[in-house]
């Protein structure tokens, strides 16, 4: 999210791809997991498209991706998951997910081009990839 309030071009698609999958009965619920001001914006767009409270879950204290699987298996008895993220991510969310004994796959969200943030990117999550191995190993 920007200073504004306005989501990143990221959270856009990923929230556009939840929704789909929702809207095609791909899924049943979402599990909308971020840092309060990302989960109030998740649950908008959400209810925006029609998608009924009761389907949704809120985690606003979903602070990285491990604490957000920790969360959705432990508060909300999630088994079975699609992992809605951008593909230089998801091979770490779905390593995560399945380190924890939720049996998930991937579904990319990169609908646009994200200028300016693949270096970024691709060097945070090389080192989010050591963290996360080292938080499942030890």
């Amino acid at each position: 999210m920007d200073e504004d309030g306005t989501p990143s071009p990221l959270m856009s698609d990923r929230m556009t791809t939840a929704i789909a999958l929702y809207q095609q009965g791909e899924v049943q619920k979402l599990d909308l997991s971020g840092y309060p001001n990302e989960v109030s914006y998740m649950m908008n767009a959400a209810e925006k498209a029609g998608i009924p409270a009761s389907a949704l879950l809120s985690d606003s204290a979903g602070s990285d991706t491990r604490d957000t699987m920790l969360d959705a298996r432990a508060l909300f008895h999630i088994q079975k998951a699609l992992i809605c993220t951008q593909r230089y991510h998801l091979p770490r969310a779905v390593y995560i997910a399945r380190s924890l004994g939720i049996d998930a796959l991937g579904v990319p969200a990169d609908i646009q081009p994200y200028p300016n943030t693949r270096f970024d990117s691709t060097w945070r999550e090389w080192g989010a990839r050591v963290k996360a191995f080292l938080q499942v190993t030890f």
